[in-house]
């Protein structure tokens, strides 16, 4: 059996919350969260620019607000009126529904819905043609146009309205309707492929998932804040939660009065190599990589090293390939995004063929022929997430094909989509990386793999219009549903449900706001890469693929095969050689530009946890492990304080962290 540090889970605690608790206050409390989050996130990001809270899978807005619930409600009212504090399990609930929330309001779906489905219409100019290339791709009822086809309501969106002049909602209603259609198939999805998922990644796997260690540290405080063995007593938990609070509240402090010293903690060095080389501390990455084994942390940084070596001779050479790849993933170097995008496919291949037995069971007790109670306490029955998948996956394809793609073109799109989404959410359980990407997206896959020349004019807008969903996946709701289903354990019954619940309530809260926010100052004056940059780069690659096609590449295909071969070599040797250092996890992401950022932080935690395992043992690992949590924690707390400064004085642009 692997030793506690080897696997890297948290250790077991006799006061550890059994599960979820779905009592009627904790589901009000977690809507009324949700429609915090759906003003916080887009006010601090988007208006602000002074949060990064909501972009991630580590979501620490969600975090930071749970801290405060255990801190005022538990740790305050509780100690006064017993009756009102939140038992362990009904904060669990209230957690899992803020993790749905925070992936949704703005990198994960709004920051890009909104925009996306407006800015062609805006951003059209005599110059770039898109009146004449781009407009008639586009499906009209997917955008905000006039009931006579004008842009008068998306103009007044990025213009602002005048003072006294109302704003004109109506045109918004039926396309965000129909694109709603499309996302509650998308999400229960989602949410039905982690409920059939759960007890495999968490009670036969014993996945590590690092972003779930100090919400579940909480909610097992939540019952007693301030006795044993409660984290908020431990001293090392408070000294690693003050370092990033004090070099956050200096940073922070710096902005208002720049006489206070800042403190530094990135920088980019171009002149060493062709590609510039990142230098970046994160606390909370520090954090949630010293949780994991440290086998897996090594792969992590090893294998971008390599990758970022490899690229650095392709580029030097100019012997890269040429394909319009978009912006996201590894689409800089597409070879690497084609390797790994062969990589992730043999990935999730390999996971599905480990958990055939429990997904035979599955089936069989969905069916009624199988193990009876198989499914007990699951956050739904097995039979209602396989027809939920099924259904979501028909809607999706129907939606798409409405939308302009074929039907082969709609089916492969969707499931293309959903296995990245899969695919991302089983590295972020193993690896705990805060903020990650596909090395390729579904849309520019799609078209990369049948050729845009063999796609229809619509079918093109479709897929461009796909990037609302599926393109910059830095957060996601799978992600989101993963951690909460990890948080409820084996009492989770209903609690898909609820998380539903949680992604209505937070997409209505999110865009409505949103909207106002850009009638109000005009969504042209908001954040700059999600109201102007972003959708001008989607776009002109839309406007290209219309307008120049392409045929299938030869060379993606053997590239992908390449990925695809390392891949079944790396988890060959993983389960076969007991010595081999690298685990095939690290392989999927470590082309992609944010493990190009993170490298340095998981390097730093890799180093570290190797000595204190081989100095201290387990014993030490375990008291050690406080003290990271108490980073992971303290970054979150700091950079939610200033958010809430700066919503009184209403400064802009005082971001303290950015991952």
């Amino acid at each position: 059996m692997p030793t506690q540090e080897e696997v890297g889970s948290p250790p077991a605690r006799d006061d550890e919350p059994a599960g979820a608790l779905l009592t009627p206050r904790a589901v009000a409390l977690g809507i009324l969260m949700c429609a915090v989050i759906g003003l916080a996130g887009p006010y601090w990001t988007f208006f602000l620019h002074s949060s990064t809270l909501f972009l991630d899978y580590s979501v620490g807005g969600a975090v930071f607000l749970l801290f405060v619930l255990v801190l005022v409600v538990n740790g305050g009212v509780g100690m006064l009126v017993p009756r009102l504090a939140l038992r362990p399990g009904e904060l669990i609930v209230v957690t899992a529904m803020m993790l749905i929330g925070g992936a949704i309001t703005t990198m994960g779906l709004v920051g890009y819905l909104i925009p996306n489905i407006s800015a062609p219409y805006y951003l059209a100019t005599p110059s770039n043609a898109w009146r004449t290339t781009l407009w008639p791709a586009l499906k009209p009822w997917m955008s905000p146009l006039d009931p006579d086809g004008g842009t008068s309501a998306i103009t007044k969106f990025f213009n602002g309205v005048g003072a006294g002049e109302p704003i004109p909602w109506a045109p918004w209603v039926r396309p965000l309707l129909l694109w709603s259609v499309l996302l509650v198939a998308l999400y229960a999805c989602m949410t039905a492929l982690m409920a059939i998922m759960r007890k495999q990644w968490v009670d036969h796997e014993h996945l590590s998932f690092p972003i779930a260690q100090v919400p579940a540290e909480l909610c097992a405080a939540a019952a007693h804040p301030w006795r044993r063995p409660s984290v908020l007593v431990s001293k090392l938990f408070w000294i690693g939660f003050g370092l990033p609070f004090v070099v956050g509240s200096l940073n922070g402090l710096h902005f208002y009065f720049p006489r206070v010293p800042g403190i530094t903690i990135s920088r980019w060095i171009g002149d060493l190599t062709p590609i510039s080389i990142s230098l970046y501390l994160s606390f909370a990455v520090l954090g949630f990589t010293f949780l994991i084994p440290n086998r897996v942390a090594f792969s992590l940084w090893f294998l971008n090293l390599l990758s970022f070596a490899f690229r650095c001779y392709l580029t030097a050479y100019g012997l890269d390939m040429k394909e319009n790849l978009g912006i996201y993933g590894a689409a800089p170097y597409p070879i690497m995004a084609h390797q790994g995008m062969g990589a992730m496919l043999v990935f999730i291949g390999a996971g599905v063929w480990f958990s055939r037995r429990h997904l035979l069971r599955v089936v069989r007790c969905a069916l009624g022929a199988g193990e009876e109670g198989y499914d007990a306490g699951e956050p739904t029955s097995y039979r209602s997430a396989l027809a939920l998948l099924v259904a979501g996956v028909l809607v999706m394809a129907v939606w798409t094909w409405r939308g302009g793609l074929s039907p082969l073109h709609s089916i492969v799109l969707v499931l293309a989509a959903l296995l990245i989404f899969y695919g991302l959410t089983r590295v972020v359980a193993q690896c705990g990386v805060a903020v990650t990407i596909a090395p390729m997206i579904a849309p520019t896959f799609l078209a990369s793999t049948f050729g845009s020349a063999h796609l229809s004019r619509a079918g093109i807008g479709m897929v461009s219009m796909s990037w609302v969903w599926a393109s910059d996946i830095r957060t996601s709701v799978m992600g989101s549903a993963a951690h909460g289903m990890y948080l409820a354990r084996r009492r989770a019954r209903h609690l898909l449900w609820v998380m539903l619940l949680a992604a209505a309530v937070t997409y209505a809260t999110a865009c409505l706001f949103t909207l106002r926010l850009g009638y109000e100052h005009g969504a042209a004056n908001l954040h700059e890469w999600f109201f102007l940059d972003g959708p001008q780069r989607l776009f002109q690659w839309a406007a290209r693929e219309v307008t120049e096609g392409g045929l299938p590449r030869p060379a993606g295909y053997a590239w992908t095969g390449v990925g695809a071969a390392i891949m079944l070599l790396l988890v060959i040797a993983q389960r076969t050689v007991f010595w081999w250092p690298i685990h095939p996890v690290g392989f999927v992401i470590c082309s992609v530009t944010w493990t190009d950022v993170l490298w340095l932080s998981v390097f730093l935690a890799w180093l570290i946890k190797l000595v204190v395992v081989r100095v201290g043992g387990p014993a030490l690992y375990r008291r050690a492990r406080f003290l990271f949590l108490g980073m992971i924690l303290g970054q979150f707390t700091v950079a939610g304080a200033w958010a809430v400064v700066d919503t009184f004085t209403g400064s802009v642009g005082n971001s303290i962290f950015w991952i």
